[in-house]
């Protein structure tokens, strides 16, 4: 139910406009904040630099790329 509201209110928006307005630029902002990654946690440590939260993710994704996932198709 919460995303029927949420897209009807991005409709509305639409249709509106954003006037450049100081709500607009509030909302852009709020959008932009609550999208970050501020602080991160990984094998223990939490990272909160913008270098440190780079460096666990792609230490992460890494391993989980890296580890053997089963047995892979032979073409015969």
């Amino acid at each position: 139910m919460e995303s029927i509201w949420r897209q009807k209110s991005r409709q509305i928006w639409c249709k509106l406009g954003d006037k450049n307005n100081r709500f607009f630029h509030l909302i852009a902002n709020f959008r932009k904040a609550k999208s970050s990654i501020f602080k991160i946690h990984h094998n223990g440590n939490t990272f909160d630099s913008q270098q440190g939260i780079k460096q666990a993710a792609v230490d992460y994704f890494s391993e989980l790329y890296d580890s053997p996932t089963g047995k892979k198709p032979q073409i015969l």
